[in-house]
């Protein structure tokens, strides 16, 4: 990737990533486990994309379909990190197939990869080259 847009890719998550969520939504997630209480919309079952649903993928991650996956019980996305993020990018991480939450404290995104710049994810950059570049 050239140096140009590079630097762009950053000022798009620099504008569309707001801030590290981690905490607060592996808080609340384990506390809703535990009470009926609500805990602004932060459950697992509010998570949209949490599971894998296509072929490809349970392939890729070794499995002969995915029904095998399913059965498995190995088709839940890991998530490494929670994102609050705008609600442009919450869309289109959305149809994107990545898991999102809509709560009431805002537009979150499950980050199901780590260790590297959030501007060098294969998403981010498909999302940037299909809307923005």
């Amino acid at each position: 990737m050239d140096g140009d847009k590079q630097r762009h890719l950053d000022t798009f998550v620099q504008r569309e990533v707001i801030m590290l969520a981690s905490h607060l939504v592996e808080d609340l997630l384990e506390a809703a486990m535990y009470s009926d209480k609500d805990f602004g919309g932060v459950e697992l079952d509010n998570i949209e994309n949490l599971y894998i649903t296509d072929e490809a993928t349970a392939k890729d991650y070794g499995y002969s379909s995915l029904e095998a996956m399913q059965e498995s019980g190995e088709d839940r996305q890991e998530i490494y990190e929670w994102w609050f993020v705008s609600p442009w990018l919450y869309e289109r991480l959305k149809e994107a197939g990545e898991p999102v939450l809509d709560s009431n404290y805002g537009y979150i995104w499950g980050r199901t990869c780590t260790g590297q710049a959030i501007s060098l994810d294969a998403v981010i950059e498909k999302i940037f080259d299909r809307f923005i570049a």
